[in-house]
């Protein structure tokens, strides 16, 4: 009853509610409300317990498998028990020594995983509350290719309770949030062919293709008729377009450094 008391009251914030059972009637009681539950994760210390996996058999619900201390055999058994959908699967590395050594965490896996799998690949950090360190290591996951993140919140830094260890408040969490995302902003979009206006502005700085000296009417255009100039006057052919000038037909007498335009060319 405590628990559906709360998860009613997660979902009313508009909340999603991830739910982690570690056990058969755990899995059970999640099915039962269904629609409380927006996606599954398998521990780590139970990741290869069949009777326990399999009970999420092709569920369509996203399904976070935490792969801390498995090996690829066990992952393998795990997502070919499971999963149908590898669009609705997310590994999550992390280690659950409190507080958890940087140094031991092997971030360079998530890469490993992201390649060998093709699936969403996740970070839950359990570094030590009292170092801020954390972000650095939230940071460098999204580098490599993380894009879920695990933290624990508490209401007081240092409290003892279970894994208070790595514990953080609420600001702390919020800062957390603001960091990846201005890394997001930075980071900006990766396709080459897609500039922002500040790219489109350094790319118009370039150098015009531009009559070297003046060209008379009739005349075929040489090599040596050409140069390239900063010009703010701007050639209706691309740098790389060159060689679809020389050999062409003038139409248009072409000023010493006027950039050529498709009018000056039969």
């Amino acid at each position: 009853s405590k628990w559906l008391e709360v998860l009613q009251y997660a979902k009313s914030l508009n909340l999603k509610v991830l739910a982690l059972p570690l056990n058969i009637p755990s899995i059970e009681f999640c099915q039962k409300n269904d629609s409380l539950i927006d996606a599954y994760e398998i521990h780590s210390t139970c990741l290869n317990e069949y009777p326990l996996i399999e009970k999420l058999k092709n569920s369509e619900k996203k399904i976070i498998f935490g792969v801390g201390g498995r090996l690829k055999d066990e992952l393998d058994f795990a997502i070919n028990t499971i999963i149908v959908n590898k669009k609705n699967l997310v590994l999550m590395i992390g280690i659950q020594s409190f507080p958890t050594d940087v140094t031991k965490v092997n971030l360079g896996k998530i890469r490993s995983y992201f390649d060998l799998y093709d699936c969403t690949v996740g970070y839950a950090d359990h570094t030590d509350y009292n170092e801020n360190f954390f972000h650095n290591m939230n940071e460098y996951a999204y580098l490599l290719g993380a894009r879920i993140f695990e933290k624990h919140i508490v209401l007081e830094k240092g409290t003892k309770r279970i894994d208070y260890e790595s514990g953080i408040e609420k600001q702390d969490f919020l800062q957390m949030r603001k960091r990846l995302d201005r890394l997001v902003n930075i980071l900006g979009n990766t396709e080459i062919d897609l500039l922002n206006e500040n790219e489109i502005r350094y790319r118009n700085r370039e150098k015009q293709i531009v009559a070297a000296k003046e060209i008379k009417a009739g005349q075929t255009i040489k090599i040596e008729d050409l140069a390239y100039k900063i010009s703010p006057d701007r050639s209706e052919f691309e740098q790389k377009d060159f060689f679809k000038i020389v050999g062409e037909k003038v139409a248009l007498k072409i000023p010493m450094d006027c950039a050529i335009k498709s009018k000056h060319i039969k």
